[in-house]
């Protein structure tokens, strides 16, 4: 494991507050005279140990309970019920990796994996992992029983889910907009409200860029390194967002 100096680089390297200055892999090299290959494994090291000691305490799986809690303060901060978090794909900037061709290069012309995350209705980042979809397809993620919308305790029950833009599929657990070639009143009022609660998502990526600098420019390390970088990262935004801040698992 890395010494407290070099560790101490590899923090500034991904967090960065008005007193520290920026930090890259090369200015590690020569600033704690180790070589490059060596800064890079202390870098995936500290990065998985961060991922290790903090995910089960600040990006744990909820339970029933949690997220019922995290139901009531969507309808509390956002007025939209039974909604327990909002889901979007953000993407990172990477140097482009080695053998890897045009398969990174994206729509917006630049290289790039795509961070798949939810928030909850305090931008406090969820369940980073690619098989997400997974588990809600096989209702492994403890999600309540369906149950009656505000107003509305004759209708039929509603479930839990969660909210996208237009690009996710409309499911039993995720809701997204009414196209707009079908859009009346009622839908466009629908439509409206949806898109406010993706706002904390939307938020929870401007905090993630604004307190990390790494995610300003293009991360270059290899495949598996970017992956533990944005992990590490993600578990810290939700350290600093609870110690810093009211909100409560």
């Amino acid at each position: 494991m890395a010494s407290g100096g070099v560790t101490y680089g590899i923090t500034s390297l991904l967090a960065f507050d008005d007193g520290w200055r920026e930090e890259s892999f090369k200015s590690l090299t020569f600033q704690f005279y180790r070589g490059a290959s060596t800064i890079g494994l202390i870098v995936r090291e500290t990065t998985q140990a961060i991922w290790d000691s903090l995910q089960p305490v600040f990006m744990p799986i909820p339970t029933e309970e949690m997220w019922k809690g995290k139901a009531q303060r969507y309808q509390q901060l956002w007025n939209l019920p039974n909604c327990i978090a909002a889901i979007e794909g953000n993407h990172i900037r990477v140097k482009n990796f080695a053998y890897s061709g045009s398969s990174n290069f994206n729509y917006k012309g630049y290289s790039s994996i795509v961070l798949m995350a939810s928030a909850d209705a305090d931008s406090l980042q969820q369940l980073i992992t690619s098989h997400v979809g997974n588990l809600l397809r096989k209702q492994k993620l403890n999600l309540p029983e369906p149950q009656h919308l505000p107003g509305n305790d004759d209708g039929d029950p509603f479930p839990f889910y969660k909210c996208g833009d237009e690009a996710f599929p409309l499911l039993p657990y995720l809701m997204r907009p009414y196209p707009k070639r079908v859009v009346n009143s009622a839908r466009r009022s629908y439509n409206f409200r949806l898109s406010r609660g993706r706002k904390s998502i939307e938020c929870a990526f401007g905090i993630l860029t604004s307190k990390f600098r790494i995610f300003e420019g293009p991360i270059c390390c290899e495949d598996e390194t970017v992956k533990k970088i944005v992990q590490a990262a993600c578990v810290l935004h939700n350290f600093i967002r609870v110690r810093e801040g009211i909100f409560l698992f």
